[in-house]
């Protein structure tokens, strides 16, 4: 999938508001449009599932860039996971278009929920 009107971070905040769930940005910002669209699905991605699974209302994405890798650090303020994370479709599908792209994902459960995905900066613009 190419980046889309559906995959800026500023889509994010919108759908985010249309959710009535607060998101936080904190850190360094992508720098290409292939980097900025890795980053709006992972944090959409955990939109969604903080309100459908975790019952949350406030999501925050801390990133660091160092060396050309955005390191993105996703957490909510929703409901513990009882156990390891089942990655389902959404999930699956974002760690397939993230390792595609020479990035990597992984999912923490304790002490709460954290999606950490890596995004190589540059690159191919799609």
């Amino acid at each position: 999938r190419g980046a889309d009107a559906g995959d800026s971070l500023e889509s994010v905040r919108r759908q985010a508001a249309e959710m009535r769930v607060s998101i936080a940005f904190d850190g360094a910002l992508p720098t290409s449009k292939r980097s900025e669209a890795l980053l709006a699905a992972a944090a959409r991605e955990c939109l969604t599932n903080c309100v459908r699974h975790a019952r949350g209302r406030q999501i925050e994405v801390k990133t660091d860039e160092r060396g050309g890798t955005l390191t993105a650090r996703i957490t909510n303020d929703g409901e513990k996971p009882k156990g390891p994370i089942q990655e389902g479709g959404g999930l699956s599908a974002l760690r397939k278009r993230l390792e595609a792209a020479g990035g990597t994902m992984r999912t923490d459960w304790e002490p709460r929920f954290q999606l950490e995905v890596t995004i190589p900066e540059g690159g191919e613009e799609e």
